[in-house]
């Protein structure tokens, strides 16, 4: 639970890039995806096309871990109850952010 919260959490974005928390590796697959995706698409994307792309990515990251948070199994109230608050939390501003930058 803590690693999906934490997953989410890192989601966030604190000066606007959805995905400010990447470690270099994972920095490094995003540049690679989103040339690959401009170079499918035949030629370079605009940096508000980028911005997107990097939202939809977020976005599908979150909603994988609440597909996987769903998916849980049972687990003790006094252990899941702060836990979920935090998750539903950082979920719902996510997707505030989300649509604030649409």
């Amino acid at each position: 639970m803590e690693k999906l919260l934490e997953k989410v959490e890192d989601l966030l974005p604190e000066s606007g890039q959805p995905q400010a928390n990447l470690s270099p590796a994972e920095r490094l697959a995003e540049q690679w995806r989103e040339r690959l995706a401009a170079n499918t698409m035949g030629g370079a994307r605009s940096a508000a096309e980028n911005e997107e792309a990097r939202w939809r990515t977020a976005e599908q990251e979150v909603r994988n871990a609440q597909a996987q948070w769903a998916r849980l199994g049972p687990v003790p109230p006094d252990v899941a109850g702060p836990l979920n608050e935090r998750f539903q939390r950082a979920c719902r501003r996510f997707y505030d952010q989300r649509r604030k930058a649409s």
